[in-house]
């Protein structure tokens, strides 16, 4: 993901205002659980994930490696929702 933010303290509202604008849309429900990772708000990054998951967007690979979703690696939620999407157990 690219950050288009001078500090992460504003993703926030500005996550807001994209769900706002298309609250169905994968990419930007990626993007948001991407940001709450990145700011330690775990929760919530699972929450959108679990979204995107559901959905089917996207590529478990790509979960796997993305560093926005670094902070969310090692929980068992992880695992859970990769085994969900296809992806199987981390090796």
């Amino acid at each position: 993901m690219t950050i288009l933010y001078d500090s992460y303290s504003v993703s926030p509202a500005t996550a807001a205002v994209a769900l706002a604008i298309d609250p169905q849309d994968a990419g930007v429900r990626y993007n948001v659980a991407c940001l709450y990772a990145l700011e330690g708000r775990i929760e919530e990054a699972f929450t959108r994930l679990a979204e995107v998951v559901k959905v089917g967007f996207g590529s478990p690979a790509w979960f796997r490696r993305d560093p926005d979703l670094a902070a969310l690696r090692g929980d068992p939620r992880f695992d859970r929702l990769m085994a969900d999407a296809g992806a199987g157990p981390a090796t």
